[in-house]
């Protein structure tokens, strides 16, 4: 089965619109669309009226969202929403989101997508019972609300990632200059800190250096892995096969949730060890300034981190 990829609400990604009386279905299921029997079922225009409110709605969706919109024959309008034939379940969830979608990607068209909903509502109804529609609707809503949440934890863990990169690299940095010559810009030039090192390879060159005790040398390991696994495939190995399945949906996002929490709580811990070792090289920089002077402040407890996991001298 192919995988189902869901549009991400990023940036205003948008959904699609349609004119009203969705509701007047004629018996042999599909609607009177005002283009006589030579009509094609699905060929309606995305959205029909004024070309203002047209390019409104157009901007709130995705190319692939358009496309499928008018694929199952949706059209939507100032005035409501009108389907070109009945929908099959997974269909009409997909509708829901787009309805639900417009109140948020454009909320100067909310009233709009208010006159959708009892349209959306009447066509759910068909071959269901009352409380198939509103638990779509809830079920949407909280699939929303929860991969919003980890749209948030994902932010998060690349900032909490960059930091840590960043005092990788200085640690790397000070740790092949001269204490005797060792300046600022020396130590804490971004271009002479990152530029070509991943944190794969900066972590190599700490393991040749012998700095570490072997558990954290091997916690550092599995630590990089965790960290590729988030910016390679973290999100799209949570896509779920199936995604008019809501359990399954929503247990590949609690999945993702323990994934980013893990990574951030671990990225903070090791950053602090990192602190600890910038600190103690640091010492030696020669012509400290106060931002260099917050780095080897040890508020946080990061020199007694680096302790912890520093190799005796006599270790071999």
């Amino acid at each position: 089965m192919p995988l189902a990829i869901p549009s991400f609400e990023l940036c205003g990604y948008p959904v699609a619109v349609v004119e009203a009386n969705s509701t007047d279905l004629e018996p042999n299921g599909t609607a009177d669309t005002g283009r006589g029997p030579g009509a094609t079922p699905g060929a309606l225009p995305l959205f029909e009226g004024a070309p203002r409110d047209h390019a409104n709605v157009h901007a709130c969706f995705s190319a692939a969202e358009t496309a499928k919109l008018e694929r199952l024959g949706v059209t939507f309008s100032m005035q409501g929403l009108r389907f070109a034939r009945e929908l099959a379940d997974p269909e009409l969830r997909f509708t829901w989101q787009a309805i639900s979608a417009l109140g948020r990607r454009a909320p100067n068209l909310k009233d709009t997508a208010r006159w959708m909903i009892g349209d959306w509502m009447n066509a759910a109804s068909r071959g269901h019972d009352e409380h198939w529609p509103l638990r779509i609707i809830r079920e949407e809503d909280e699939f929303h609300q929860f991969r919003q949440r980890l749209l948030e934890l994902s932010g998060t863990a690349l900032v909490a990632l960059q930091m840590l990169e960043f005092t990788v690299g200085v640690a790397v940095r000070a740790l092949e200059l001269s204490p005797i010559a060792m300046t600022t810009e020396d130590v804490f030039s971004p271009d002479k800190v990152i530029r070509g090192r991943t944190l794969g390879r900066l972590n190599r060159e700490l393991k040749n250096r012998r700095i570490f005790v072997d558990d954290f040398q091997e916690r550092m390991d599995c630590f990089v892995e965790l960290r590729n696994r988030f910016i390679h495939n973290a999100w799209t190995a949570s896509f779920a096969e199936r995604p008019d399945d809501h359990v399954q949906r929503m247990k590949a996002l609690h999945g993702l949730q323990r994934l980013l929490l893990s990574l951030i709580r671990e990225t903070d811990a090791i950053n602090t060890v990192f602190r600890g070792l910038v600190a103690t090289i640091g010492e030696s920089i020669t012509d400290q300034t106060n931002s260099v002077r917050d780095w080897l402040d040890d508020s946080d407890g990061s020199l007694a981190a680096f302790n912890r996991v520093l190799r005796a001298p006599s270790e071999p």
